[in-house]
């Protein structure tokens, strides 16, 4: 096994990638989640975190349980309709696009403050 450290080619990794698949155990939004939608692939991710709230399950991939069967057979099936994962990618670069950008976010959160402090006032 070999740590890699630091990667500044991220979007050429995924760009080279026909499927993203993060199989964490514990995970909150997953940023490389995110990156994977932002550069159009189909994405598999466990139910955990996160996760089912970026990948909506038919989608822009598939969300399934971390256990290995699952999630296994979830890859198989995958990996064996290309057309699938171009429409999930295209999906899931829309996605991002609405929901998942910096801009969109911070917004999001800054309505949040506004609401929660207002209602202190």
């Amino acid at each position: 096994m070999r740590f890699l450290g630091a990667r500044l080619d991220v979007p050429d990794l995924m760009r080279a990638c026909d499927l993203f698949v993060l199989s964490s155990s514990r995970e909150g939004l997953s940023v490389t989640l995110l990156e994977a939608m932002r550069a159009s692939r189909a994405t598999l991710a466990t139910a955990i975190g996160g996760n089912a709230e970026a990948v909506a399950d038919g989608v822009n991939g598939r969300i399934v349980p971390g256990r290995d069967r699952p999630f296994g057979a979830a890859l198989a099936e995958m990996l064996a309709d290309r057309a699938a994962l171009t429409a999930w990618g295209e999906a899931g670069h829309r996605r991002w696009r609405e929901l998942f950008t910096a801009e969109r976010m911070v917004g999001t959160t800054e309505d949040l403050y506004r609401k929660v402090l207002a209602r202190g006032a």
